[in-house]
């Protein structure tokens, strides 16, 4: 897990030393959570720490319309079924099942990511307690480690979905 890419700086932090009414100004040293990185958070809802991927950040609306299909398999197809971000459906190649609950237009607030697990039908995430806080972000996980059993995928960097269908937010 990397906890060094979202640290932030205060810019305003040398003068706050000397005029305790300034105001803090909050930077990323290197970048904020991005769409498609994989996070690992405090759980809002529990007491242990939970990974999910960030479908989603602030100022975005996220749309999720259901699959009816009992299996879900995303190499099926299924109609206007699937998460959607700023109107767009998401290309989704890495879950095992599309989600078959609904989710209404939700805008992502100032100082939120939404969140979704990657098992779409049997996961505790922002379609369930909403909008994530981002200062819950412990880090961003880059590796898998699946162990011995399984030598294809012993070990290896996470992929990182582009969404190219999805325009940067401005």
């Amino acid at each position: 897990m990397n906890k060094a890419l979202y640290y932030q700086y205060d810019g305003n932090f040398l003068s706050r030393l000397f005029n305790k009414e300034t105001t803090a100004d909050m930077h990323y040293l290197f970048h904020g959570p991005q769409r498609g990185d994989i996070v690992v958070f405090l759980a809002p809802q529990d007491t242990k720490d939970f990974i999910k991927r960030v479908i989603a950040v602030e100022g975005e609306t996220v749309e999720i319309k259901p699959d009816p299909d009992p299996v879900g398999a995303p190499s099926d197809q299924c109609g206007d079924c699937g998460v959607y971000v700023n109107g767009v459906r998401l290309d989704e190649p890495y879950i095992r099942q599309r989600p078959d609950y609904v989710l209404e237009p939700t805008v992502v607030p100032p100082g939120h990511i939404f969140v979704l697990g990657d098992n779409r039908r049997n996961s505790s995430d922002s379609h369930i307690w909403g909008p994530l806080e981002i200062n819950r972000i412990i880090g961003t996980a880059f590796v898998s480690y699946w162990g011995p059993g399984n030598p294809e995928q012993f070990m290896g960097f996470l992929p990182h979905p582009s969404y190219a269908e999805i325009k940067k937010s401005p």
